[in-house]
């Protein structure tokens, strides 16, 4: 994914996101350990930047590591409250396979799919926003 220029870009240990033109919430992961204290701090974060509205979100989390069980159900339950649908982009067929596979072992709580493109992700979320 590539920032624009006319964007105010947010900085955090895990991440770099922005909003776009289309009010979505875009997301760049960082190579960095997520525990439930960092993804806490994350989501406060979040919150604080949109005002506390559910947004929708597209994130590239080709460099994001592996959540161990807690720290995923605590993403999930944050996810809930926080976002409307969340579109995924890996670069990486190992990063796909894993979360296609703790995809299909959890209940989805919003509208989540992953891609392997920023076009396709997009697309999907438009659709996503259109049904709202």
């Amino acid at each position: 994914m590539q920032i624009p220029d006319n964007v105010k870009v947010y900085e955090h240990p895990l991440a770099t996101y922005w909003f776009d033109e289309n009010g979505f919430l875009n997301v760049i992961s960082k190579k960095a350990e997520r525990t439930i204290e960092t993804m806490t701090d994350y989501f406060l974060d979040i919150k604080k930047v949109n005002g506390g509205k559910k947004v929708f979100v597209i994130s590239d989390v080709t460099a994001a590591s592996p959540l161990d069980k807690q720290t995923r159900a605590f993403v999930y339950e944050e996810m809930k409250e926080n976002y409307l649908a969340l579109s995924l982009i890996s670069h990486s067929p190992v990063g796909r396979m894993i979360g296609n596979i703790i995809f299909a072992l959890s209940t989805p709580v919003l509208p989540i799919k992953m891609f392997n493109n920023e076009k396709e992700a997009r697309e999907w979320l438009k659709t996503m926003k259109d049904k709202k």
